[in-house]
């Protein structure tokens, strides 16, 4: 008996040590960095699905591309979306978002210095407590790293002072606690830059802005079709999905570079809310606006003008053989 719980014991030490080993960070030597003198973190995002009670580890990557030993900390920070479509989201600093997140954010380091090329590998445990109510929760892994100190630009006569230089690479974490949701949001406005365009060498400017009034993330898409003067398609723009975070609105720009155009066109647009639970959900708008190039209103014009002078040449010496003959 006394044999079976040393073996037992054993077992479990050999399983937390290679747990621990898993889990702890990892630092490789990347080659080539360049001449970038930065630092790249990534991925940009993760979208999780989780239960309540659940926990999962997702990884941030930290490549010091800098040419001296640097100095990494590791910030734990909610964001939110934003009601006027500036910005998809806004940091929240010290506060707690409405859907916070950064209290179930555990990095397995906060603080580590990184070598010129030293790419580290830093696992970030997910913990949604057990009784968490379904809907989305929003928080990010913040790295920042603050160069030397340099002199501040100040005004003469006052005194020079040092100012560290603090650079900030968020990787966000988009987390949909499974259960009852609130999908909600609809394609608000769609519109050109302009009514007409007097050039086809510009290309014409589309915005469009979603708002979501549930309480979960959404990824709206959908596609662009334009339609001449005659009803014929002449186009099909792809438009891709692009998070819009609840009690938030989000402006976003196409561009099409039409090439050569001139007349009316029709654009409309076809949206997909991004319900999971209802994915046929669609809005659709529609917008006219006419191309008429300026060079070739001036080309009309001087070729009218000639014919005009042509066809009263002609009047003229029509009128003066005939008066000659009387």
């Amino acid at each position: 008996m006394k044999k079976l719980s040393l073996v037992l014991v054993a077992v479990v030490m050999c399983f937390l040590a290679v747990s621990a080993a898993l889990a702890a960070p990892k630092i490789e030597q990347i080659s080539n960095i360049g001449d970038a003198n930065d630092y790249v973190v990534g991925p940009g995002k993760y979208y999780l699905f989780m239960d309540p009670g659940q926990t999962v580890t997702k990884n941030v990557e930290i490549t010091n591309r800098f040419k001296t030993e640097t100095k990494f900390k590791l910030e734990l920070e909610d964001f939110r979306g934003t009601t006027d479509g500036a910005s998809p989201l806004e940091f929240m600093g010290l506060l707690a978002g409405p859907y916070s997140l950064k209290d179930y954010l555990h990095p397995e380091v906060m603080e580590f210095k990184l070598q010129p090329g030293d790419r580290i590998t830093v696992p970030v445990t997910v913990s949604i407590p057990k009784d968490a109510v379904p809907g989305g929760l929003y928080g990010s892994v913040i790295a920042t790293t603050q160069d030397e100190p340099q002199e501040a630009e100040v005004p003469p006569g006052k005194t020079k002072g040092q100012l560290p230089l603090i650079s900030r690479v968020a990787v966000l974490y988009f987390v949909r606690v499974n259960g009852p949701v609130k999908e909600e949001g609809s394609l608000k406005d769609f519109r050109t830059d302009k009514k007409i365009y007097w050039s086809t060498k510009n290309p014409i400017g589309f915005s469009y802005s979603f708002s979501n009034t549930g309480n979960v993330y959404l990824n709206p898409a959908g596609d662009l079709e334009i339609k001449n003067l005659y009803g014929s398609v002449v186009d099909r723009i792809t438009v891709d999905a692009s998070y819009v975070l609840p009690d938030s609105i989000r402006i976003n720009n196409l561009k099409w570079d039409k090439g050569f155009s001139m007349g009316r066109y029709t654009a409309k647009l076809t949206f997909k809310r991004g319900y999971l639970g209802s994915p046929d959900q669609i809005d659709v708008k529609t917008v006219t606006f006419w191309v008429i190039p300026w060079i070739y209103i001036v080309i009309f014009l001087v070729g009218l003008l000639i014919l005009i002078a042509i066809i009263q040449g002609i009047r003229n010496w029509f009128k003066k053989n005939f008066e000659r003959r009387k």
